[in-house]
């Protein structure tokens, strides 16, 4: 079957696959109270203490590969903007492959603008309680500062879903001389001017666990949403994050001899890689436990895996990732 069919037969499939995974999820903690219709963060508050949510999910459903591959890439855009830069609304691009979704964040009047890190949290606050209580239907919310109204956030389905021929905002060149028998990994070069010359390659572990789909992506987007606090110019530290109530993260590793000289991985570049891992699944169809190797030409500046917290096999030290993953 060549990659096109392949993908998409994935995405009509898509929606079983996703109902089927998300059996063993564990009850919401964050409840949406119909009156007032006030979505309440609990003591695991998602939301800053003066931020909050107020409105309703609708009845129609929005589909789920397209919301989720958009909001990715939406968060990934706002993660690019200085936290406290003020926008005039923003409304994310979809790609082309997933044309079938409408989500905006607008200002409310008298606002004329709103901060980034406020649309960053609310989108991803939204994101992450469809999650949570498995239904992802049109949403109109109100972001509320002090129980003030500041920004509108829309999410719709729009239009009929395109033809898919692959994702190609994601480059995921095979490397040379590789064969069928390690098609578990992928190869790519930034494209970005600000990136020139970073590098990263993603591999399955060996007896790597799978992940949900729907939890590999609210992954990458906690992952995001951390990032897009600190500007894209600074070094990235080690780290570790991941949606809480899930039993999946993201750790960034420090490498065993740090860096004393460029180049050096930026937040900037980590965006630009981490907006991938969602394509790399879906082209390989398999949503499983993951690193990630960045580097500028043969300098590997970063290690970083997606992995399952309560198996425990990735974080018995910082260092030496590599030790546990299938090379090619």
């Amino acid at each position: 079957m060549d990659f096109s069919r392949g993908m998409k037969e994935f995405k009509s499939n898509f929606t079983s696959l996703f109902l089927l995974s998300i059996s063993h999820l564990v009850n919401s903690s964050i409840t949406i109270h119909p009156t007032p219709p006030i979505w309440q963060p609990t003591s695991n508050a998602l939301l800053p203490n003066k931020l909050t949510l107020r409105g309703a999910y609708g009845s129609e459903d929005v589909p789920v590969l397209s919301l989720l591959m958009n909001v990715v890439e939406g968060l990934a855009d706002l993660a690019h903007l200085p936290s406290q830069h003020r926008i005039r609304g923003f409304h994310v691009a979809n790609l082309p492959e997933f044309t079938d979704t409408d989500i905006s964040i607008q200002p409310t009047a008298p606002a004329v603008d709103l901060e980034v890190s406020i649309a960053v949290d609310g989108l991803y606050a939204i994101l992450y309680d469809m999650t949570r209580n498995k239904s992802f239907k049109n949403a109109d919310f109100d972001l509320c500062w002090n129980y003030v109204k500041v920004a509108r956030v829309l999410i719709n389905k729009r239009g009929k879903s395109a033809d898919s021929t692959g994702i190609s905002a994601s480059p995921t060149d095979v490397s040379p001389g590789q064969t069928a028998s390690s098609l578990d990994s992928t190869t790519g070069v930034a494209s970005r001017a600000e990136n020139a010359g970073l590098g990263w390659h993603f591999e399955y572990f060996e007896s790597a666990a799978k992940i949900a789909p729907q939890i590999f992506f609210i992954t990458v987007m906690a992952t995001l949403k951390h990032i897009a606090q600190w500007p894209e110019t600074d070094v990235v530290e080690p780290f570790l994050s991941g949606p809480p109530g899930f039993d999946t993260r993201f750790q960034f590793f420090p490498r065993d001899t740090p860096r004393s000289e460029p180049p050096f991985l930026l937040y900037g570049s980590l965006i630009d890689v981490l907006r991938q891992l969602p394509a790399f699944a879906l082209e390989k169809k398999k949503f499983a436990e993951l690193m990630m190797i960045m580097s500028f030409g043969e300098d590997v500046i970063g290690e970083a895996v997606v992995d399952i917290r309560s198996l425990g096999i990735r974080n018995a030290s910082m260092g030496g990732i590599l030790d546990n993953v299938a090379r090619v």
